[in-house]
């Protein structure tokens, strides 16, 4: 199959990639010039970002980034050997595109994903896609209430999704990843173990039947998370509610390389201990 990138060449009559890269990044490339040309030579890391981000933006538009948002992810980018890496900073960068092109909320933003492991990616990705997949079509009156849900996700199920392995040492791994989001406001909430502790000792969880002999982790989401996950796909700019919004299904979708998203289940899916 002909890639995205080479088909906009043919069509828009662009000569090279690096012409594309002058659309995407506006002013910001002359800024860098020569020496942005050459890096997009010399790391395929840095050129992978900038490609993935033309897919997430209208190239025919004049909109442009900020030369301090372009810095900041290319230089995170050219240690962006994994996929998630590449496809938050892709979404950062393409989020920064306005009309002004003053915009630079961007850096914080590349920051906060350069701090994020691999594996911290993935359990945000997977989560807050299941998210957006399951609540998708919800009124946006109901943002708030429905963000709150606090999440009961089997072990299994999200090993499954993030394709990781199920030993139970691989617990260790998945807690990691979890406590690392919630030190950085990406989630809240947040605990684990077996269904008959979350019935009756976890606050967020008490008053509920779950699997007695399965285990499971549980948390809510937050603003915070919800922002990154629209950076990641390209929506920086767009309000919190509009992650249940077509365009944003859209975007998923069109984001197919990444592991699947986990089926969100909520407290609430699980029936009452008295009934």
């Amino acid at each position: 199959m002909t890639d995205p990138i080479t088909s906009t060449i043919a069509t828009q009559g662009a000569k090279s990639f690096g012409a594309l890269a002058d659309r995407l990044l506006g002013p910001a490339f002359e800024y860098w010039g020569d020496q942005f040309r050459a890096t997009l030579e010399r790391r395929e890391s840095v050129k992978e970002v900038a490609r993935r981000a033309m897919e997430k933006t209208n190239l025919d538009d004049d909109h442009a980034i900020p030369p301090r948002v372009a810095a900041e992810v290319f230089d995170k980018a050219q240690w962006a050997e994994n996929e998630f890496l590449a496809e938050y900073l892709s979404g950062v960068l393409a989020s920064a595109r306005t009309k002004a092109g003053t915009n630079d909320a961007g850096v914080p933003w590349t920051a906060l994903v350069g701090r994020l492991s691999s594996d911290q990616l993935a359990l945000h990705w997977s989560v807050y896609a299941g998210f957006q997949h399951r609540f998708q079509g919800t009124d946006g009156d109901s943002f708030w209430e429905t963000l709150h849900n606090q999440l009961v996700l089997g072990y299994t199920e999200l090993y499954s999704a993030m394709k990781w392995p199920t030993q139970q040492g691989d617990r260790n791994r998945l807690y990691a990843a979890a406590y690392g989001l919630e030190r950085e406001g990406l989630i809240e909430n947040l605990s684990h173990g077996q269904g008959d502790y979350l019935g009756e000792s976890v606050t967020y969880t008490r008053g509920r039947q779950y699997g007695e002999a399965k285990g499971y982790i549980t948390f809510a989401l937050t603003q915070a998370g919800i922002s990154l996950f629209l950076q990641a796909v390209g929506l920086g700019q767009a309000a919190f509610s509009s992650v249940f919004d077509q365009d944003v299904t859209l975007a998923i979708e069109k984001i197919d390389d990444l592991p699947e998203y986990v089926e969100c289940v909520t407290v609430n899916d699980f029936p009452p201990l008295d009934s």
